[in-house]
């Protein structure tokens, strides 16, 4: 019976050996203390190893590359990319396996990048040629005004001539900054107050909330919120969603702002009581271009919005999410990660 069980077992190790060593995603197994115990030919490869070897080695012994190193190290993310020193790119998954240590996959997606780095550079160069057009029709718009009296009627077509050309012009910029946001490398961080950050917002929004005569109530957090980021992104990301909840909310509404933390996160909760998202659109109201209800496509926006939320949001490590009611409103949430140090300063 022994020996059956011997033999049943080996055949599975046999499997599976053969599964990873044939797979063309690198496979990488470190101890707690991220010493090498498994690499599959593609892990080899990917390491540009020239010996066998590398079992109970040290991984920083057999590589330098800092992103690779940090993604094995406790308390890292669990996912990111990784540059190779011949320009590939690699995403990898790290899994954490109680009292073995982790395992990473590593998938090339060289290809992806490019062509996600073709749609950014077209998108780049078509907004930019948009811009002139642009700025061209706004300028006859004010000449016609110039050349003498209009009617009635001229008005109302230059008005709304004005107003496609101004939503044209915040599609454009959305666009370019999405492609800028999708292609910086690494952000300028300090620390910051959240709240400080957040009433930037509210002053901003603030005209386009009273032109609705919707109140902006900021709910005091318990204590302050220190975290580490860009305030001029962040700033931009809590401003997109007080936008998205004035042009939902009806005239006379309110819109609340809820700041508090939970498991080692500072939340940015912005909450109104418009007409709410259904419940099969909820996992794509971050999608560019999205519209959550197409009845409400006079109201004004580029469909970018919430996809620069999201992005900004992510680069500085955080999560954002909706909860929503169909016709009771919906509280689109901010989570950020608190910074650890708080005697450091603080910019006021």
């Amino acid at each position: 019976e022994n020996a059956q069980l011997f033999k049943q077992t080996e055949q599975e190790r046999i499997k599976l050996s053969a599964i990873i060593n044939s797979t063309q995603d690198a496979v990488l197994v470190t101890t707690p203390d991220n010493d090498v115990l498994l690499l599959n030919p593609a892990a080899a490869e990917m390491l540009a190893l020239k010996t066998k070897s590398w079992e109970g080695v040290p991984l920083a012994e057999l590589t330098s590359n800092d992103r690779l190193l940090k993604l094995l190290s406790p308390d890292s993310p669990t996912t990111g990319e990784v540059l190779l020193p011949d320009n590939r790119t690699m995403w990898t998954s790290v899994t954490e396996i109680a009292g073995l240590g982790r395992v990473a996959v590593l998938r090339d997606i060289s290809a992806y990048k490019a062509l996600d780095k073709m749609k950014r550079d077209f998108i780049t160069a078509f907004t930019h040629d948009l811009r002139t057009p642009l700025a061209t029709v706004k300028g006859y718009i004010e000449l016609v005004r110039m050349d003498g009296p209009l009617t009635e009627r001229q008005e109302e077509d230059l008005v709304g001539v004005t107003k496609a050309a101004n939503q044209m012009k915040a599609l454009v910029e959305d666009l370019l900054e999405l492609s800028r946001l999708e292609q910086l490398d690494e952000l300028t961080r300090e620390r910051i107050q959240l709240q400080k950050v957040v009433e930037t917002s509210i002053s901003a929004m603030q005209p386009p909330a009273t032109s609705k005569k919707i109140g902006l109530v900021l709910d005091d957090p318990a204590e302050d919120l220190l975290i580490e980021g860009n305030s001029v992104l962040l700033s931009r990301a809590s401003g997109n969603l007080l936008d998205n909840a004035i042009k939902y909310t009806p005239e006379g509404g309110e819109v609340h702002i809820r700041l508090g933390q939970n498991n080692g996160n500072a939340l940015v909760s912005i909450i109104d009581n418009g007409p709410g998202i259904p419940t099969r659109d909820l996992p794509r109201v971050f999608e560019k271009f999205f519209r959550a209800r197409p009845e409400l496509d006079d109201v004004p926006g580029s469909g970018l919005g919430l996809a620069i939320v999201k992005i900004i949001t992510e680069q500085h490590g955080g999560q954002v999410w909706v909860e929503s009611q169909p016709e009771k409103g919906s509280t689109f949430t901010i989570a950020l990660p608190i910074c650890k140090v708080k005697d450091e300063a603080v910019e006021q």
